[in-house]
């Protein structure tokens, strides 16, 4: 049996409007001047967010600030933002996981930030999609 971490688990259970289809983009992520975050995609920016306090924090990790990302999601009612519900990042056409680690304490997590047992940063980690984790 193939193990889900908890941020797939609640990222696959956000729900979309009934009438909106998933919407995917791939481009390079990047801040953007009023301290949100978008997705470069050739000469366009779509501004990204996320009602998900995971797929948030991991959107303000600056560490995936220039990387290649594939998200999915819905456009936010009225203000055309991209809710996010899935985000990855792509290495040589490759899907890429995100996921969090301490080599110190041997504990993963779902978001950046500090360890839960130590409080040291945890690193980030990109997990090719279909490896285990």
């Amino acid at each position: 049996m193939k193990r889900r971490t908890f941020l797939q688990l609640a990222v696959s259970a956000l729900p979309l409007m009934a009438d909106e289809k998933p919407l995917e983009l791939t481009g390079k992520l990047i801040a953007l001047p009023d301290r949100s975050v978008g997705l470069r995609i050739k000469d366009k920016t779509v501004t990204l967010m996320s009602d998900d306090e995971y797929v948030t924090a991991i959107l303000g990790d600056e560490r995936l600030l220039g990387k290649t990302m594939q998200v999915s999601g819905a456009w936010k009612e009225k203000d055309r933002r991209l809710n996010v519900a899935h985000l990855y990042t792509v290495h040589d056409g490759k899907l890429h996981r995100i996921t969090y680690w301490c080599d110190i304490c041997t504990v993963g997590a779902s978001k950046p930030g500090p360890c839960i047992c130590c409080l040291q940063p945890v690193d980030l980690r990109e997990v090719p999609v279909d490896e285990k984790q």
